[in-house]
């Protein structure tokens, strides 16, 4: 009896080891059928930056992977809760690099076969080094419309710092201060515009521009700020501000209707107004008629004022001052007349256009740089005049004169040097 309970308990354990086998089977088949492991990323990328680096990656499109983790370090991991496709990783402070293993995970947390990158990110203590070491490109300032301009330019040949396009920057003129920024994103030049220069002064121009540090040819992803400064000196002290331009370049002018058409006599000629001595020939201009510009300028031929003539002073400037001699105690000197400025003259215009004794239409063109008129006596050897306060760009003048001193019984001007002046720039000096 006791033989025949052993032989049923052994039968019981065979039968209970066959049904676990296939139990064992059926579930190994089944996951043979019905598991399938996510496929690992491709294109495993990655650039360095300041104790950080940024990871890029190309996910698989199985629709496995669900997750990602990355290893790195010394058993340090990041498990993300969505399939991303790329990581920054900060607090990286060895400066002896670390190994990073990007894997993907399935939704039960299987992991992929991993793809692996060395970096070295930079640290904190060699960027500070680095940076101070480094020279920057440094801007052009000049002066222009009253405006100091400063810029930039060629800033991409820096081969150790990439311009970011921004810059922030503060300036003193005065005893006030201005802040500005630009953020263009332009890499190559940068231009900043100081407005509203009439006077000496001294400017302190603080700027920050931000860069990317270029290290063994690799492109850091941080920015970082490098600030510099300089002092602006707007300069008069040199001398006068004003220059004379030279007689030479100054000659009269023909192509105008109703300008004068005569000289006194071929003794007294306009080119001796230029010539810079008072003690040779004086000049008279004589005025012909608006309404008959072939008669001379005796008022028998209903010669009239105002008399108008036209001087070309053969480039553009920035005129300032009039200067007008007079002859004889001044005998038809102009009293009171009016300056006018153009950069061109347009010579198709009909000769009404250029009418004087009635406001032509050529004065709607125009620059009007000046009223003048001398109150009292005037003092030997002339009298000077500022003109064009806009300062704008001129080169061909008209004076219209009404009225002289001692008229006679002609219309006409007699002066024996005019001279004009220009502004000059001023000198600019950077510290």
């Amino acid at each position: 009896m006791k033989k025949i309970l052993n032989y049923l308990f052994i039968f019981l354990i065979v039968i209970a080891a066959v049904n676990s086998c296939s139990d064992l089977d059926e579930n190994y088949s089944h996951y043979l059928r019905d598991i399938k492991y996510s496929s690992r990323v491709r294109e495993l990328s990655g650039e360095i930056g300041i104790e950080k680096v940024r990871l890029s990656w190309i996910n698989p499109e199985d629709h496995v992977a669900k997750r990602i983790r990355i290893e790195y370090g010394n058993d340090m991991f990041i498990e993300t809760e969505s399939l991303i496709s790329s990581i920054t990783i900060e607090d990286l402070t060895s400066a002896v690099g670390y190994s990073f293993s990007v894997f993907t995970l399935d939704a039960f947390g299987n992991k992929s076969i991993g793809s692996t990158l060395f970096l070295t990110p930079v640290t904190q203590t060699y960027i500070n080094s680095y940076v101070a070491r480094l020279t920057t490109i440094q801007p052009k300032f000049s002066i222009q419309d009253n405006s100091v301009i400063i810029k930039w330019e060629n800033l991409t040949e820096n081969a150790f710092l990439w311009y970011t396009g921004k810059i922030n920057y503060t300036y003193s003129v005065h005893g006030e201060t201005y802040t500005g920024s630009s953020d263009t994103g332009n890499n190559n030049e940068e231009t900043v515009i100081i407005p509203d220069i009439h006077s000496p002064v001294n400017i302190t121009f603080d700027y920050v521009m931000y860069y990317q540090p270029i290290i063994g040819n690799n492109l850091l992803i941080d920015t970082i700020p490098k600030s510099e400064s300089a002092e602006i000196v707007i300069d008069y002290s040199s001398g006068d501000i004003f220059e004379k331009i030279e007689g030479s370049k100054i000659s009269r002018y023909f192509g105008i209707p109703y300008d004068n058409t005569t000289e006194f006599s071929s003794y007294y000629l306009f080119a001796h107004l230029f010539d810079g001595s008072s003690s040779d020939n004086s000049s008279w201009v004589s005025s012909s008629p608006d309404v008959d510009p072939l008669k001379g300028g005796n008022k028998e031929n209903d010669s009239q004022y105002p008399l108008s003539f036209t001087v070309d002073i053969s480039d553009e400037k920035e005129l300032s001052h009039i200067d007008i001699w007079g002859w004889e105690n001044f005998s038809q000197a102009p009293k009171r007349f009016e300056v006018w400025g153009t950069l061109s003259i347009e010579s198709d215009k009909p000769q009404s256009y250029w009418e004087t004794i009635n406001p032509g239409d050529w004065q709607d063109d125009w620059y009007k740089l000046a009223d003048c008129e001398v109150v009292g006596n005037p003092i030997p050897p002339g009298y000077k005049f500022e003109i064009n306060p806009n300062r704008e760009k001129i080169r061909f003048v008209r004076i219209l004169v009404h009225e002289v001193f001692k008229p006679v019984n002609h219309v006409r001007v007699g002066m024996s040097e005019l001279m004009f002046y220009e502004q000059l720039p001023p000198r600019l000096i950077v510290k």
